[in-house]
C-alpha cells in the first residue's frame, strides 16, 4: 500500500458510479471505496477515486465476509483497482471534453 494521491471528494463522480452495473452481478449499484488502495487514516474514506459499483447485496456480503476486502474480490476474479482507475481517468477526460471547469472536489 503506498501513500498514492489525495483522497479525493466528488459528489458530481460518486453519482456516475451509484446506478452503474454491480462489477459482481450487474444490478443497479452503489458506491463502494475500496478500502486496500491508500493508507489508513483515521476516520478517513479511501478517495472518491477508488470507488467501484456494487449492488447491495454484494456491497453487504463484502463487508459481512470476514474474509478481507482483497482476499474477497480475489475469489470473485475481479481487480476493482483497474476499473477504479479506468472509471476515474474517464469521467476526467469526458469533463474536460465537455468544458467543465466547475469542480467539486477537495483533497
Amino acid at each position: 500500500m503506498k501513500k498514492g494521491p489525495d483522497r479525493l471528494r466528488s459528489k458530481s463522480y460518486l453519482s456516475t458510479v451509484r446506478g452503474k452495473p454491480c462489477l459482481i452481478c450487474g444490478l443497479y449499484g452503489e458506491a463502494h471505496h475500496l478500502t486496500f488502495v491508500q493508507a489508513r487514516a483515521m476516520s478517513l474514506k479511501t478517495g472518491d477515486q477508488y470507488c467501484v459499483p456494487l449492488c447491495h447485496l454484494h456491497h453487504m456480503d463484502l463487508h459481512q465476509s470476514g474474509l478481507g476486502e482483497e482476499t474477497w474480490w480475489a475469489t470473485k476474479g475481479i481487480r476493482p483497482v483497474v476499473w477504479a482507475n479506468h472509471n476515474y481517468a474517464k469521467w476526467l477526460k469526458d469533463k474536460k471534453e465537455n468544458g467543465d471547469n466547475q469542480s467539486d472536489m477537495g483533497g
